[in-house]
């Protein structure tokens, strides 16, 4: 089969680009064709990336800039890029895919690359990422809290809220942005939704948001080496890292709990805490590194460093305030066989499950994060059972192989035959 992936980066940056760039090697493995399009870039892998990509924009200096001119050229790329959709069409027809399978469009690409599919009755399935195509803030997220003042499409909200970055002007686009796609029934063209979590899902229903064609598949961990917690320690430094350390890896940003993370560390003593990432808040977690003994920022790490960190912690933090969908923090640690310790919100809690791989806690309680770090520091009998039923979960259900035969499903649904499904 042919198949096209369109994500807004082709390179390491952020849990979309992951699913897409593995993705792509795993149905590469099966023996499809596989062309991924998205923003031309030189970090891109030279093997997966198109021939024909589209221009690269950079929001943050146009929105900097100011001015009508910078406003009209954020516009006319977010909510509907011709300049993208020339270029997704031109790849279309050279490379005449069986399937076009989306990832993260918003913003850089554009809803406009399904009328370029559809356009050529080419069925188009798209895996969603986040909560875009329900908030125009794309987390349901607003005021340091979770927030659905929008549904149904009451998008002026956003802009009452501000709930882009605080901003009038950025919440009037973006809410511009959702109004237009909602006016113009761009979505309507998609065949197939795929949501990752069950959570994801049921949001989705209760928007009314194109319910029957919303399907679940879990994403997978790629096989690789690491992700295994075969040894003592796994940490890079052993003599300042060892077993009884906590590990945070991610986007150090609001929405991430960082502040309840850095909090909770002040409180619960010398358990050593691990921040791997970076983002705004970088700061704040180097304020706090000075500050507090057991905090240490390793910042952002490659793959192979971050697997060694993950399996020599004794659990992974996953603090969110905002709604996850199927967060690769948790996946990651359990291929790991690392156990979570996550916040009771979105799709944390259909991962985790309390006491089931790991422990969780009420969003924004630092008192609740030391309580079930204590615990596991001083219980590793839990510890080992948390992480056994982890690495189960992860071979069972986020295996390559499990995944691919999902998908292939999903692809057969959408193209009306069966798809081979062969290992």
């Amino acid at each position: 089969m042919r198949i096209v992936l369109a994500n807004r980066y082709l390179y390491p940056r952020g849990g979309d680009a992951t699913y897409t760039l593995s993705l792509a090697r795993l149905l590469g493995e099966r023996g499809h064709e596989v062309i991924c399009f998205g923003q031309d870039a030189p970090e891109n892998d030279p093997a997966l990336a198109a021939p024909i990509l589209a221009d690269p924009i950079d929001f943050p200096s146009l929105l900097r800039s100011g001015g009508l001119r910078s406003a009209v050229a954020v516009l006319a790329r977010t909510i509907y890029s011709r300049h993208v959709k020339g270029r997704f069409a031109q790849l279309l027809d050279r490379a005449r895919p069986d399937i076009v399978h989306l990832q993260n469009i918003h913003h850089h690409l554009s809803p406009s690359v399904i009328d370029a599919a559809a356009e050529r009755r080419i069925p188009v399935v798209w895996t969603l990422h986040d909560f875009s195509v329900i908030c125009p803030n794309g987390n349901l997220f607003s005021k340091d809290r979770p927030c659905e003042e929008c549904r149904p499409a009451r998008f002026h909200r956003m802009v009452v809220n501000r709930c882009k970055r605080g901003s009038l002007p950025a919440s009037l686009m973006a809410a511009a942005e959702s109004a237009v796609h909602r006016a113009i029934r761009v979505f309507d063209r998609v065949t197939i939704f795929i949501a990752p979590s069950r959570f994801l899902m049921a949001k989705l229903r209760e928007f009314d948001f194109h319910p029957d064609r919303v399907a679940h598949l879990d994403n997978f961990v790629p096989k690789g080496p690491g992700n295994e917690r075969a040894r003592a320690s796994g940490a890079p430094d052993p003599d300042a890292l060892h077993d009884d350390y906590l590990l945070f890896a991610g986007r150090l940003i609001r929405d991430k709990g960082i502040a309840t993370l850095l909090e909770a560390a002040g409180r619960w003593g010398v358990i050593p805490l691990v921040i791997a990432g970076d983002g705004p808040l970088r700061e704040d977690v180097l304020e706090a590194s000075d500050r507090l003994p057991n905090v240490r920022y390793v910042g952002p790490l490659d793959a192979d460093h971050l697997r060694e960190l993950q399996a020599g912690a004794l659990a992974v933090v996953v603090p969110s305030v905002c709604y996850e969908n199927q967060p690769y923090a948790v996946l990651e640690a359990f291929a790991a066989g690392t156990p979570i310790i996550g916040t009771a919100l979105g799709g944390i809690p259909e991962l985790v499950g309390e006491e089931e791989r790991g422990l969780l806690f009420r969003p924004g309680d630092p008192d609740g994060l030391k309580r079930a770090a204590r615990r596991l520091v001083e219980d590793r009998a839990l510890v080992g059972r948390l992480g056994a039923a982890a690495r189960v979960f992860a071979r069972e259900r986020l295996t390559p192989r499990r995944h691919y035969a999902g998908l292939m499903d999903l692809y057969g649904r959408a193209l009306g035959r069966e798809v081979g499904r062969a290992a």
